[in-house]
């Protein structure tokens, strides 16, 4: 990943667009965080880190009122990969072609990185990362949201951050997009052009809590169906995959099944 990233971001708290909640169900974790190997298809690298403990399992008094810190100095630090690599971090990592965590325990995480035993009440942090083209040149923007945090970053600047508003973050990019998201700041792709594509997914470790994080993609000028005034958009996806309906659960988004899928280079 390149060096020199900038934040170029407003200071404001964040604060959480509404959700649409309906009673609790939980996803199946199978799969959904990643795969242990790329299968041939060229995808996102995800590591999971536990910022409670270092490597050698000492803890870093790092907890659910104080971890919003650790992320902000990952971002405005060039996401340089040492601001992370001084908490625990799993072995391997996952590879995945989408973004897309419907609500499931908090545990799922460190379960899917086979790390459980060792995290078992892990303050986590993933980050997925790789270079990625869009399928036409255009003015592009993401779109999601994360429980708890969701930060998407291009070519060095943070374009989308959802989190819960009891997270001091004091820096915001993103406008209310219907349901639980939020839409982020419009860049340019060119279907020639590589670009760099940093996306954090974190949670409070909350043994009895939940977790979820979805990231979709819309296109400057394109035409979507709609809903409850805002467009209904393709999940943000690297390889065809039929994902399943979201189950009842606490956030409801919807999602067109006509993706444009993009490229990504191993």
């Amino acid at each position: 990943m390149k060096a020199g990233r900038s934040l170029g971001l407003l200071p404001a708290i964040c604060l959480l667009a509404y959700c649409s909640l309906v009673p609790d169900a939980l996803a199946d974790e199978a799969g959904v965080f990643g795969k242990k190997d790329e299968g041939g298809t060229a995808a996102l690298m995800g590591m999971f880190y536990d910022l409670t403990q270092t490597q050698d399992g000492k803890p870093t008094g790092v907890d659910t009122g104080n971890y919003s810190q650790v992320l902000i100095d990952f971002v405005t630090h060039d996401w340089n990969e040492a601001e992370l690599n001084r908490y625990y971090r799993a072995t391997k990592p996952l590879f995945t072609t989408q973004i897309w965590l419907p609500t499931m325990p908090t545990l799922a995480a460190p379960r899917a990185f086979g790390v459980e035993k060792r995290a078992p009440r892990a303050v986590w942090v993933i980050h997925y990362k790789g270079q990625v083209v869009p399928p036409e040149d255009g003015t592009y923007r993401f779109v999601g949201f994360g429980d708890d945090v969701l930060i998407v970053a291009v070519n060095e600047k943070v374009v989308l951050i959802s989190n819960w508003a009891y997270l001091n973050f004091k820096i915001h990019a993103g406008t209310p997009a219907g349901d639980c998201l939020k839409a982020g700041l419009w860049f340019d792709g060119q279907a020639s052009k590589p670009i760099d594509l940093d996306v954090l997914c974190c949670d409070n470790g909350d043994p009895g809590g939940v977790c979820a994080a979805f990231v979709l993609i819309e296109k400057k000028g394109e035409t979507y169906a709609m809903n409850n005034g805002h467009p209904i958009l393709p999940i943000f996806q690297l390889a065809p995959y039929n994902t399943p309906d979201l189950p009842p659960g606490r956030y409801r988004v919807k999602f067109t099944r006509t993706p444009a899928l993009w490229k990504a280079f191993q």
